[in-house]
Order: structure tokens, then C-alpha cells, then sequence
């Protein structure tokens, strides 16, 4: 077998491969999202988190983050999950600039 056509089997594998390991790091951003509370917050852990979501991409991170919050397993894990994706929500995604208001229209 000549190495072209064998580099032309094992790239797509390698490039499939790491697209997979990229998806599960994001996937896994959300539950490896500290527990929020003043004595078990890890600053470090949670900026992890973010960064594995912001290098997935805004459409990517937005989907996962989507999808966290619209799976309903029970109502304790609810919150829990609802909390950290609030908060990797802030982490992750810019403010849109206020919109001026200039009173009641006549």
C-alpha cells in the first residue's frame, strides 16, 4: 500500500477521532461545572469549563448548553444543572448592548 493512500485512510479516522474528543470535552463542560456555593466554588475548575466551550464554538457551545437546559431527568439534578448552565451561559456569552429607551411614544 502506497503511503498517499494510506494517509488518505488514516486522516479522515485521526480528523473523525478528535472531532468526537472534542465534542465529548464540551459535552462534559457542563457536569464538570463546579457546585455553586461559597465553600465548594473552584474558580479554576469553572473557567476549564468555559474554555472547553468557547473553543467548541459559539453554535456548538450554544447547542450543548441548550440541550442541558431542556433535559428534564428530576427535579433535584434540574436545578443543579439549570444553575450551572445559567452560569456558563455568563461565562461564555457576550451582553448585547443596552437599548437606549426614550420614553412613551405619543
Amino acid at each position: 500500500m502506497s503511503f498517499a493512500r494510506l494517509l488518505f485512510q488514516v486522516l479522515p479516522m485521526a480528523t473523525g477521532l478528535s472531532c468526537l474528543a472534542a465534542s465529548n470535552e464540551v459535552q462534559t463542560a457542563i457536569s464538570s461545572f463546579p457546585d455553586i456555593s461559597a465553600d465548594r466554588f473552584r474558580p479554576d475548575r469553572a473557567v476549564d469549563c468555559a474554555n472547553a466551550l468557547m473553543k467548541a464554538g459559539k453554535d456548538a457551545a450554544c447547542a450543548v448548553l441548550d440541550a442541558a437546559a431542556r433535559a428534564r431527568d428530576g427535579v433535584a439534578t434540574d436545578n443543579r444543572v439549570s444553575e450551572k448552565v445559567c452560569f456558563l451561559c455568563r461565562l461564555c456569552l457576550p451582553l448585547r448592548a443596552p437599548v437606549s429607551y426614550s420614553g412613551p411614544r405619543d
